[in-house]
């Protein structure tokens, strides 16, 4: 069975540059810019047989239904860039997976460093819900999430390599 292009190892390491450049901005400078992200996602989609394959719209779709979802802000835009370029060049479930795991890396990082803040949003996210306030208190403290999502990402690499 041939390989698909975007599963080819040099498409692996473009990703993986692409999200560590985005990590690196952000950590530095606390944005990732639009020239990393928007080719990473032309090229993906072209790898992906835009417009001529039953993927490419596919990925153009997750990449609609992504951006829809990070316009309630509760991550930066640039974070939101970066996870539509990984959907863009792996597909949308590395890109899931990547977001899932970086949320879960930067929870845990954030229960070790400061546990009592921590407990205290989660309450706030529950009283979010619960009473249907429509507003979420921040302690003001922000972090690099496109860090937390590299990390998340390096994980799925290193998942996907051992099966």
């Amino acid at each position: 069975m041939q390989q698909a292009i975007y599963d080819k190892p040099y498409i692996i390491f473009f990703t993986l540059a692409v999200v560590g450049a985005s990590a690196c901005f952000d950590a530095k400078y606390r944005r990732v810019p639009n020239y990393i992200t928007f080719p990473a996602m032309v090229i993906g989609l072209l790898l992906a047989g835009f417009p001529f394959t039953k993927e490419s719209y596919i990925r153009l779709f997750a990449l609609l239904i992504i951006f829809l979802l990070g316009q309630n802000r509760l991550m930066g835009m640039g974070d939101l860039k970066m996870i539509m370029a990984v959907a863009a060049l792996r597909g949308y479930r590395e890109a899931w997976w990547m977001f899932l795991l970086g949320v879960l890396i930067m929870t845990a990082f954030c229960f070790l460093t400061e546990p009592r803040q921590t407990a205290e949003a989660f309450r706030n996210v529950f009283r979010l819900f619960k009473y249907r306030t429509g507003t979420l208190e921040r302690n003001g403290k922000e972090y690099p999430f496109a860090v937390f999502l590299a990390l998340g990402y390096l994980w799925v690499c290193i998942w996907r390599a051992a099966a």
